[in-house]
């Protein structure tokens, strides 16, 4: 199975309509993402014109987010003269696992590893949410605080001195602040926390990292 064809499965998961609504929606032949073999490219080209937001650099390179930044924007539609709502881009929450196959383009995202999904009109550019274990980052974030993440390439997106998510190639999942490092090829991570003294990774040991662009806190 191609993977953009994987990906077209893990949007479809997402948005939580079922294939006989994609192929509604698209014009695409029924069963086509049923079969091993990829798409044409008539059929990659119904697929964006029927959602357009979708981020192409996702769809074909599996970077970023879902959605097109530029075209996440909220928006007030009425329903009836008694029933209304917001059209709105829900952001995922990923457990472990789901962080990984979502940073690293890895195929369809298992249903048990979204969380849930969020409405955060103020991070719209966020690509999903993470949920904080422990308190290494106390006070700027404690245990259960939500983050809202968005993936960054490490060859020179970084904003130092910022809170970010590392994914590592042991499958552990590290937030802290990057600074530069004295060692070439190396990062130093900070919490601000005395308790959590520095440290240093080589980069080549990290899968992904995401910048924090907010938080919420739970009491």
């Amino acid at each position: 199975m191609s993977l953009i064809k994987e990906r077209i499965l893990q949007f479809i998961q997402l948005e939580g309509f079922s294939k006989s609504e994609f192929y509604r929606r698209t014009g695409i032949t029924r069963g086509v993402l049923d079969k091993d073999s990829g798409l044409t490219e008539a059929n990659i080209a119904k697929f964006v014109a029927a959602f357009s937001d979708v981020s192409l650099e996702w769809l074909i390179n599996g970077y970023g987010g879902i959605r097109s930044a530029e075209k996440l924007k909220s928006q007030i539609v009425s329903e009836s003269s008694e029933n209304y709502g917001l059209a709105q881009n829900f952001i995922p929450m990923y457990s472990l696992n789901g962080f990984k196959a979502f940073s690293l383009g890895e195929g369809v995202i298992a249903p048990e590893d979204i969380i849930g999904k969020y409405i955060l009109p103020e991070l719209t550019h966020a690509d999903c949410i993470l949920r904080v274990q422990g308190n290494d980052m106390s006070p700027l974030f404690q245990g259960g605080d939500l983050l809202a993440v968005k993936i960054i390439s490490k060859e020179g997106f970084i904003q130092w001195g910022r809170p970010h998510v590392l994914l590592t190639g042991s499958n552990d999942l590290i937030i802290r602040r990057l600074q530069p490092s004295s060692n070439e090829g190396d990062l130093c991570l900070s919490t601000g926390n005395a308790k959590f003294p520095d440290f240093e990774i080589s980069i080549q040991d990290i899968d992904a990292i995401g910048l924090v662009l907010g938080a919420i806190h739970l009491q």
